[in-house]
């Protein structure tokens, strides 16, 4: 019995404890819930204050564009009131819009006759200082767009001088025949009368036959190249006579002894001239020619005219050879000590013509035609060669010298191409 009591009283006891072990399961499920929907609670809103925090407020949207625009304003110049200058004018630096940052302004432009220099509109000088659109001291000087021009007609002449057409001013003593511009360019020619001429408008009308613009006269511009390049030559004639042979003298003692300080008689009435050619009033064949002192004496024929000048202005030879020059040669003296001095382009001395055919300073143009190489030249008949057979430079039937009875009226290439290259000096 009393064992029976005692298993009841235990199996009381267990129950009990399961009892209470289920309250407490119970209890403790129910808290842990509620603990975990309170997290559940406070988690949510936070979730939703991060995503809430994602969009801007207005301030912070005006902020974030502020930003924006600071990062993408940047200075186009340095410092303020700086000035550049661009196109023809200028820019100063400064704020010109709505940013805080710098920029240059739109363009200033510079004022008639002034340039922009460092930022600054200044007057323009031309090299000799005058201002632009201005005389200069030097008349007929006149500073245009930054070049120096002949301008007698703004600027006027100095005293002694007369107004050409083209700005430029000439000696009054320089009679104008044929302008062609600016002395300073052209090649300038004067010829003279001699004292032998009573009527000056006979000396007149015979210095145009030998200019021969028309080219029905065998002058000058009748023959290449100066036919074609006439418009870079300028004839002039002095009315003052001379003795040829006085002058010729007085012209070898200034230019070969230049220290005798004596004044040039026909330069000093006409500064404007290179080349002198005087004119005797004679049908005679007899001329010659000074290179030093750019003198060519000739008679009443053009053709002679045009021989002897092509010896003052190109340095040419004479071509012709034999009788009836006492003074002529037989044999050239040809050394290797000939090529120390200077063999003129159109007399070339050597031993043989083969030996010409290679080494004459025309041998470029060599055709075997027209240029070759032909024995007899400078008064030698032989051992010295000219380039072609016959040309102005021989004059064969006006002297009645050696060779063919027929003149080639020409310069010929070589001669032509020498003369060309002094022409090519001038403008």
């Amino acid at each position: 019995m009393n064992l029976i009591r005692n298993q009841e009283q235990g199996l009381i006891g267990i129950i009990i404890v399961l009892i209470i072990v289920g309250l407490l399961s119970g209890g403790l499920y129910y808290y842990l819930q509620r603990q975990s929907a309170k997290t559940t609670e406070v988690e949510k809103p936070i979730e939703e204050e991060i995503v809430k925090s994602e969009e801007p407020t207005q301030e912070e949207k005006e902020g974030e564009i502020t930003t924006e625009e600071e990062l993408s304003c940047q200075n186009d110049c340095s410092q303020a009131d700086a000035k550049r200058c661009s196109g023809s004018g200028y820019q100063a630096c400064g704020n010109y819009d709505d940013d805080e940052c710098l920029e240059w302004s739109s363009i200033t432009s510079c004022s008639t006759n002034t340039v922009c220099q460092n930022g600054i509109c200044i007057q323009q000088k031309c090299s000799d200082g005058t201002l632009y659109s201005q005389c200069s001291t030097t008349k007929p000087l006149y500073c245009g767009n930054g070049q120096l021009i002949n301008s007698c007609d703004k600027c006027g002449c100095s005293s002694g001088k007369n107004c050409q057409v083209g700005g430029s001013c000439v000696s009054s003593n320089c009679k104008i025949i044929k302008y062609s511009g600016n002395p300073e360019d052209k090649l300038d020619i004067i010829f003279v009368p001699d004292e032998s001429y009573e009527d000056m408008s006979k000396f007149l009308s015979d210095a145009k036959k030998h200019i021969d613009e028309a080219g029905v006269n065998n002058g000058l511009l009748a023959f290449e190249p100066f036919k074609s390049n006439q418009n870079k030559i300028n004839f002039y004639w002095l009315d003052k006579k001379f003795n040829t042979n006085e002058l010729d003298t007085k012209l070898i003692n200034i230019y070969l002894t230049p220290k005798t300080g004596e004044p040039d008689p026909v330069r000093s009435l006409c500064p404007e001239a290179e080349q002198i050619i005087i004119i005797k009033n004679s049908a005679e064949w007899a001329g010659w020619a000074r290179v030093f002192s750019g003198l060519t004496i000739t008679t009443n024929n053009p053709l002679l005219t045009v021989h002897e000048f092509a010896h003052a202005f190109g340095d040419l030879q004479d071509e012709y050879f034999g009788d009836p020059h006492p003074e002529s040669n037989d044999i050239f003296p040809y050394s290797v000590s000939s090529f120390e001095k200077k063999i003129n382009v159109n007399c070339f001395p050597a031993p043989s013509k083969e030996y010409c055919l290679e080494n004459a300073p025309w041998k470029d143009i060599i055709d075997n035609l027209i240029v070759s190489c032909f024995e007899g030249c400078n008064y030698f008949i032989h051992g010295i060669y000219r380039p072609t057979e016959s040309s102005i430079m021989s004059l064969k039937t006006a002297f009645g010298a050696g060779g063919t009875s027929e003149i080639n009226l020409s310069f010929g290439p070589v001669n032509e191409r020498e003369l060309l290259k002094e022409l090519n000096e001038y403008k």
